[in-house]
């Protein structure tokens, strides 16, 4: 089951608690039913930050990288994430069985065998600066600290993000989708409440399905 955001509200411990309820429930009917394992992968949304707390030294934090840009600090990242505690904590109850490689709090693989198959779901932490009321346009993601990656890694490789490209700062859209492009096969977003799907076939990075 792979889920690409939003499975909280605004991010409260509450909210998780009811959300654990109905993942587990589902995961024992789909065991039931299809005699499978059954596991979740999941991205986290904008809807699963707690922006509650005091958020004045995150948000400083968040317009001092879109006026550097990368690299960022791992402690900035490490502040920024920290709106996420409550999801992060969720995702450790069902990620357990499902990962086998934890890269840092913005990207996590999965790999599953399949008739012989090799899948990996790259789930990418988008909405790790994502303000309560975030803008177009304002996003940035450090895909520089992950440019081992590659799509010769796996038969299939499935990239998924909670926000879509176009949600990304120009300084960092053009260079982030070539590299999504180039590692993935397909990519799985959320977060615009409305569903479409294409695929592109880039003259050097090849074919992917979003």
């Amino acid at each position: 089951i792979l889920v690409s955001g939003d499975i909280a509200q605004s991010g409260l411990q509450s909210e998780y608690y009811l959300a654990e309820v109905f993942f587990t429930n589902l995961i024992a009917k789909f065991e039931v039913e299809f005699a499978i394992p059954v596991h979740i992968v999941m991205a986290p949304g904008n809807h699963d930050c707690d922006f509650s707390d005091d958020q004045d030294v995150r948000l400083a934090i968040i317009e001092a990288i879109k006026k550097k840009g990368s690299p960022i600090p791992d402690g900035f990242i490490s502040t920024c994430v920290g709106a996420q505690k409550n999801f992060l904590s969720f995702r450790n109850k069902f990620e357990a069985k499902a990962a086998d490689i934890w890269e840092d709090s913005l990207w996590s693989s999965y790999t599953n065998e399949v008739d012989g198959k090799r899948i990996v779901f790259d789930m990418l932490n988008a909405s790790w600066m994502s303000s309560r009321h975030e803008q177009q346009g304002g996003l940035l993601f450090p895909f520089e600290r992950y440019k081992d990656k590659k799509q010769t890694d796996a038969d299939l490789r499935i990239v998924t993000l909670h926000h879509p490209l176009n949600w990304y700062n120009q300084s960092n859209y053009l260079k982030f989708r070539n590299f999504i492009h180039r590692v993935s096969d397909i990519v799985v977003t959320g977060h615009e409440h409305q569903s479409s799907g294409r695929t592109t076939d880039d003259a050097t990075q090849g074919e992917c399905a979003y």
